[in-house]
């Protein structure tokens, strides 16, 4: 590519401010493209960001409850409400778009150009624990991915485990899937930080909702007892976070600390002796897919983590020797597995992150995630077939 190629990223109803997923392609190609976003809000990057109006969402509501038992409605009604959008996207000269949702994909399809579909996750069984999920958006997602797995130039996701599941589950070619890791930059070194024999000090990073069962960590930290200090920290429902914190200060040695911004993820993370990447939720893809973020996050900040033997981070954990995988996925597997842990362990286990930061960070991979798209596209060009319509 020179630099005048232009791209777009579509992420209709995506904040790109909020999505380290988007800001890292932007790094990634933004030294040899002018980038485009469209969605809910931009970022200073770009070239041209445009705002994209969302369906009303009592409407969208009917259409979800419909499309549940008549995919194709759906599909239909997404590509008839953006579809002014179509002219001036096959208008300025794309090379090739990267759309991050279903409904961005099914955009990107109807308009011609060739397009990168980047999943993120599982997404036909990504929270089917609920039956809402299971009734309104099963079939429409297996519908719609049939289409556009099939025709994207490329299909991004971020763990190997993502990937197997759609080339088996939808017949796809496992060569046309790239991994993209939502790994953070690369942290200077740190100097380690071990807890004291009298606490040891666990983390759990992320989203606090009801969806993720973590009432689960509750009871681990309980049963632990007062030698172990355990730290919630992430956004979340005001009344879910007030019942939290009532619970965990029924127990007493639980913290429920505000988020931080992603930048200051890693830094805010340094000093735990241990990282908590469990959870006790119903849905398939907490208990099997569950992108390794946090396990990347947790390594950068030189902090090792504990996995489910169900997870899908558990080939990560244990290619690094950067954790430790419990026994089986129950609150005793998890109690047995961290106090199994000596002082000695931990700090060996620091040290492997420490070897291990810079090849899981994000600047490792940048240029050739960029060079892998860029062959991908290039040749769609080259076979002359540069549009699907």
């Amino acid at each position: 590519m020179n630099a005048m190629v232009k791209i777009a990223l579509l992420g209709i109803n995506r904040h790109f401010t909020k999505e380290h997923r988007i800001r890292n392609e932007i790094r990634s190609l933004g030294k040899e493209c002018a980038i485009d976003g469209y969605g809910e809000s931009g970022v200073d990057e770009l070239r041209q960001f445009y705002k994209v109006q969302r369906p009303n969402r009592y409407l969208y509501r009917v259409v979800k409850v419909m499309g549940g038992l008549f995919p194709q409605f759906r599909i239909s009604f997404e590509n008839f409400f953006y579809r002014r959008l179509l002219g001036d996207i096959r208008s300025r000269g794309y090379r090739f778009l990267i759309s991050h949702n279903i409904d961005d994909g099914l955009l990107a399809l109807a308009s011609g150009i060739p397009f990168v579909f980047h999943s993120h996750e599982y997404l036909p069984r990504q929270f089917d624990g609920n039956l809402l999920f299971r009734l309104t958006e099963t079939r429409y997602r297996r519908c719609a991915l049939t289409r556009l797995l099939s025709r994207a130039v490329l299909v991004i996701v971020e763990g190997n485990s993502v990937a197997n599941m759609y080339a088996s589950h939808f017949g796809i070619l496992r060569e046309k899937f790239c991994v993209m890791a939502s790994m953070p930059a690369f942290s200077p070194r740190f100097e380690q930080s071990i807890g004291s024999a009298v606490t040891v000090k666990l983390i759990h990073h992320g989203i606090l909702v009801p969806e993720r069962g973590l009432e689960l960590l509750l009871n681990i930290a309980a049963l632990l007892g007062s030698k172990y200090h355990l730290t919630l920290m992430g956004p979340g429902p005001e009344a879910y976070i007030r019942k939290l914190k009532a619970a965990a200060n029924g127990i007493g040695n639980i913290s429920i600390l505000s988020p931080v911004p992603y930048e200051r993820i890693v830094e805010t993370l340094h000093g735990y002796d241990l990282g908590l990447v469990v959870f006790g939720s119903p849905h398939f893809h907490h208990k099997h897919m569950t992108v390794p973020n946090k396990f990347w996050e947790c390594l950068q900040a030189r902090v090792p983590v504990l996995v489910s033997p169900e997870s899908a981070m558990v080939a990560y954990v244990k290619e690094s020797g950067c954790g430790v995988v419990a026994e089986s996925a129950t609150t005793d597997g998890y109690v047995k597995a961290i106090r199994g842990l000596t002082q000695e362990q931990i700090s060996e286990m620091k040290t492997r992150c420490e070897e291990k930061a810079w090849i899981h960070s994000r600047d490792s991979w940048l240029e050739e995630h960029a060079l892998k798209l860029q062959s991908a596209v290039d040749a769609v060009y080259s076979s002359g077939a540069s549009h699907f319509e």
